[in-house]
């Protein structure tokens, strides 16, 4: 997970903030928009908002997330400062994505005075999202990358999706994690498919029914979006409003998972 700066308000400005600042944002919302493209009648946005990325570092690297933000604030210190003159806003966080450690009672956060000071200068919060790891994970690539590797290499038919999580990760957005055990697969039998900057999700399970076992599928880019859907009405790369179990988002990767008593270092 990288680390993330969320600014958010029921009156903020974002065409007028974006035309003024040279910040890179990598995700946006403006009140009132319909909150998923394909439903444009659905549910409405009762804020605006703007996501910007301090830090690309995994969330088992907190310490790199840390470096990365403070360089990131110290480079565009006069830019930030804006964000407290500007009218409407009514949040401003900081969100580090962490792992947490593997069987202590308590985890002590250390934050550097240097970070906390340029927060405080700038007024933004910081909030640490902390996550429990049950596995040692290894990238498989992001994206298309990661299309190409289940296309070449790896099946999801007669998999089981044993666990989705569905988790915060900033003020504005939502991560989901689906985690499959392969049922064709030489090696690596357990995977974790990671989906950001989500669009729309839907998912639905009935108590007489088997938890996700994956009897057909459709993986595919549409347009900006990666869609992932574990039953589709028909097999073409076509979103149709019957799809049921699936992530729209516009990032995705994976993870292969091993074990953490059995994996070797």
């Amino acid at each position: 997970m990288s680390c993330n700066l969320t600014i958010a308000g029921k009156d903020f400005e974002i065409s007028s903030f974006l035309s003024s600042t040279a910040l890179q944002v990598v995700k946006t919302g403006t009140k009132g928009e319909p909150r998923s493209p394909l439903r444009p009648d659905g549910e409405k946005l009762s804020y605006s908002f703007l996501t910007i990325e301090t830090s690309k570092a995994d969330f088992s690297d907190f310490n790199t997330q840390v470096q990365d933000t403070v360089a990131y604030f110290q480079t565009h210190r006069q830019q930030l400062s804006l964000i407290k003159e500007t009218k409407g806003i009514d949040q401003v966080s900081l969100d580090f994505g962490i792992e947490s450690s593997e069987a202590r009672i308590s985890q002590q956060i250390f934050l550097p005075v240097e970070l906390i000071g340029l927060a405080a200068e700038l007024g933004i919060s910081i909030q640490v999202s902390i996550y429990r790891g049950e596995y040692y994970e290894k990238l498989i690539g992001r994206n298309e990358v990661l299309m190409n590797y289940f296309s070449e290499k790896v099946n999801l038919l007669s998999a089981e999706m044993y666990k989705i999580d569905i988790h915060n990760c900033t003020e504005s957005e939502v991560a989901i994690d689906l985690y499959f055990k392969l049922l064709y697969a030489d090696k690596h039998h357990l995977i974790r498919i990671s989906f950001k900057e989500i669009e729309e999700f839907s998912f639905y399970h009935g108590k007489k029914n088997y938890f996700y076992y994956v009897e057909r599928y459709t993986f595919f880019r549409h347009k900006d979006y990666f869609y992932l859907c574990l039953d589709p009405s028909e097999e073409a790369e076509v979103i149709s409003e019957d799809d049921q179990n699936f992530v729209l988002a516009k990032e995705v990767e994976g993870y292969v998972l091993q074990e953490k008593d059995t994996a070797r270092l």
